[in-house]
Protein backbone atom coordinates (compact mmCIF):
# COMPACT_ATOMS: atom_id res chain seq x y z
CA UNK A 1 0.00 0.00 0.00
CA UNK A 2 1.32 3.38 -0.83
CA UNK A 3 0.63 6.57 1.03
CA UNK A 4 -0.21 8.00 -1.76
CA UNK A 5 -3.31 5.69 -1.91
CA UNK A 6 -4.69 7.08 1.48
CA UNK A 7 -6.70 10.72 1.67
CA UNK A 8 -8.19 12.77 4.17
CA UNK A 9 -11.36 15.33 2.74
CA UNK A 10 -13.99 17.20 3.91
CA UNK A 11 -17.46 14.99 4.83
CA UNK A 12 -19.93 14.68 2.26
CA UNK A 13 -23.30 14.53 1.80
CA UNK A 14 -23.13 11.23 0.02
CA UNK A 15 -20.32 9.44 2.16
CA UNK A 16 -23.61 9.27 5.03
CA UNK A 17 -25.23 5.97 3.45
CA UNK A 18 -21.61 4.80 3.31
CA UNK A 19 -21.05 5.55 6.99
CA UNK A 20 -24.00 3.87 7.81
CA UNK A 21 -23.70 0.30 5.55
CA UNK A 22 -20.20 0.24 7.19
CA UNK A 23 -21.61 1.03 11.00
CA UNK A 24 -24.22 -1.75 10.32
CA UNK A 25 -21.41 -4.81 10.63
CA UNK A 26 -22.28 -6.71 13.75
CA UNK A 27 -18.31 -7.79 14.13
CA UNK A 28 -17.38 -4.01 14.05
CA UNK A 29 -20.29 -3.05 16.57
CA UNK A 30 -18.99 -5.51 18.90
CA UNK A 31 -15.07 -4.08 19.13
CA UNK A 32 -16.31 -0.66 18.95
CA UNK A 33 -16.19 1.66 21.93
CA UNK A 34 -19.11 3.42 21.34
CA UNK A 35 -22.09 2.32 19.60
CA UNK A 36 -25.89 2.91 19.10
CA UNK A 37 -28.26 0.84 20.96
CA UNK A 38 -29.87 -0.11 17.14
CA UNK A 39 -27.18 0.50 14.45
CA UNK A 40 -29.93 -0.34 11.75
CA UNK A 41 -32.12 2.61 13.22
CA UNK A 42 -31.92 5.38 10.46
CA UNK A 43 -33.19 7.89 11.79
CA UNK A 44 -31.42 7.82 14.78
CA UNK A 45 -28.00 7.67 12.53
CA UNK A 46 -29.31 10.37 10.54
CA UNK A 47 -29.57 11.99 13.83
CA UNK A 48 -26.05 11.97 15.11
CA UNK A 49 -24.26 12.73 11.90
CA UNK A 50 -26.27 16.24 12.15
CA UNK A 51 -25.12 16.65 15.41
CA UNK A 52 -21.84 16.01 13.96
CA UNK A 53 -21.55 18.14 11.34
CA UNK A 54 -22.82 20.89 12.56
CA UNK A 55 -20.54 21.01 15.88
CA UNK A 56 -17.74 23.27 14.99
CA UNK A 57 -15.38 21.56 17.78
CA UNK A 58 -15.42 18.42 15.50
CA UNK A 59 -12.96 18.14 13.47
CA UNK A 60 -13.90 15.34 10.77
CA UNK A 61 -12.92 13.75 7.32
CA UNK A 62 -13.44 11.23 5.19
CA UNK A 63 -10.94 8.72 4.79
CA UNK A 64 -10.16 7.77 0.88
CA UNK A 65 -8.74 4.74 -0.47
CA UNK A 66 -8.13 4.30 -3.94
CA UNK A 67 -10.50 7.32 -4.20
CA UNK A 68 -12.94 5.14 -2.80
CA UNK A 69 -14.87 5.68 1.01
CA UNK A 70 -12.93 3.92 3.52
CA UNK A 71 -14.47 5.39 6.65
CA UNK A 72 -13.60 8.32 8.97
CA UNK A 73 -11.67 10.32 11.18
CA UNK A 74 -13.04 12.65 13.63
CA UNK A 75 -11.51 14.55 17.49
CA UNK A 76 -13.57 15.84 19.67
CA UNK A 77 -13.43 16.36 23.48
CA UNK A 78 -14.05 14.25 26.47
CA UNK A 79 -13.72 15.41 30.01
CA UNK A 80 -11.27 18.04 29.25
CA UNK A 81 -9.02 15.77 27.41
CA UNK A 82 -8.97 15.29 23.28
CA UNK A 83 -9.87 11.86 21.88
CA UNK A 84 -9.88 10.42 18.23
CA UNK A 85 -12.40 8.34 16.86
CA UNK A 86 -12.54 6.44 13.54
CA UNK A 87 -14.55 4.03 11.67
CA UNK A 88 -13.19 2.08 8.61
CA UNK A 89 -15.53 -0.32 6.70
CA UNK A 90 -14.55 -4.38 6.66
CA UNK A 91 -12.62 -4.49 3.26
CA UNK A 92 -10.21 -1.59 4.46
Amino acid sequence: MEIDEIQLREVKESDLPIFYEQQLDPTANFMAAFTRKDPADRNSFDQRWSRILADQSIPIKTILYKSQVAGYVLSYEQFGDREVSYWLGKEF
